[in-house]
């Protein structure tokens, strides 16, 4: 499940055929990055969208080439334009943590979850506000981006856990869903929206959300409730009925103190075993 997850050698890539000089099809494969693009035998190619499809390559981890292991195309009804788009609005870290986001589409084997997500991921002005946004006003991952930094750590560290405890398969995606979108709500916070609002951002994620739940909630009431139960505000920690929601709220803080615990060893130096952070006034330790 981590490689599954983390998947270091894998790219996303957009295979289509094209028309050479004397007439004969080839297959095209282009990347997001700035990188060469691999030779795919085109047996593999085989079973995608001719018209053009994105795809994860994946590589094997040994050795030093780059020798093809698999190829997972992600659903055929997502324009090139969306992906390439979208990753316009990011770089560097976070370009890929989005890239890696939506080659999940390839890898989740319930459509109905998978449907959710592909909607989710297709709301531009969602993505977009997702991608920029703070997850908090001035306590953990403040900065523009914190967002999507902060809900994809919960995502794969409850995701994991879930697999470790072989809770699942169908368990382990909501709660990689459920923790990417715990936090969705704070979009509409004042410190992130001119328009926004102070309040508890679990409510706004329901707003946020409303359609796709919506169209969840009537194919499948259990994967409804497991899901919106990953989302809601919860008063105690015995009181979710879904395992998945309280290993999404146990990463969640997790996710937290680890960042505020890095934030307080800024720019100390290396041999600093404690410090008293500026930021919370709280003491944090470390094993040098």
């Amino acid at each position: 499940m981590r490689s599954l997850i983390t998947r270091a050698r894998s790219s996303l890539y957009w295979v289509e055929q094209q028309l050479e000089e004397g007439g004969a099809l080839n297959w095209c494969v282009t990347g997001l990055e700035r990188e060469p693009a691999p030779s795919l035998p085109s047996e593999q190619l085989q079973p995608c969208n001719s018209d053009g499809q994105w795809v994860v390559v994946e590589f094997s981890t040994e050795g030093e080439g780059r020798d093809l292991v698999r190829l997972r195309p992600l659903p055929d009804c997502i324009p090139r334009s969306q992906v390439e788009r979208q990753a316009q609005w990011a770089s560097g870290l976070q370009k890929r943590t989005l890239v890696k986001i939506w080659s999940m589409l390839a890898y989740i084997d319930d459509e109905l979850l998978k449907g959710f997500l592909l909607d989710v991921l297709m709301d531009d002005q969602l993505m977009l506000a997702f991608c920029r946004d703070r997850a908090s006003h001035g306590y953990h991952h403040n900065h523009v981006g914190g967002l999507l930094a902060h809900s994809y750590e919960v995502a794969v560290s409850a995701a994991t856990l879930c697999s470790q405890h072989q809770l699942g398969m169908r368990t382990t995606w909501v709660a990689f869903i459920g923790g990417l979108l715990h936090d969705i709500g704070k979009v509409r916070m004042f410190y992130n929206d001119s328009n926004g609002v102070s309040g508890e951002h679990e409510a706004y994620s329901f707003m946020v959300l409303s359609a796709p739940l919506e169209h969840l909630r009537m194919k499948s009431a259990p994967l409804f409730e497991a899901l919106t139960a990953c989302l809601a505000l919860s008063s105690s920690r015995d009181s979710d009925p879904y395992q998945v929601a309280g290993i999404v709220r146990m990463c969640d803080r997790l996710s937290a103190e680890v960042c505020n615990w890095r934030k307080a060893f800024e720019r100390r130096p290396s041999h600093f075993w404690y410090v008293k952070s500026q930021h919370d006034g709280r003491m944090y330790k470390r094993l040098n």
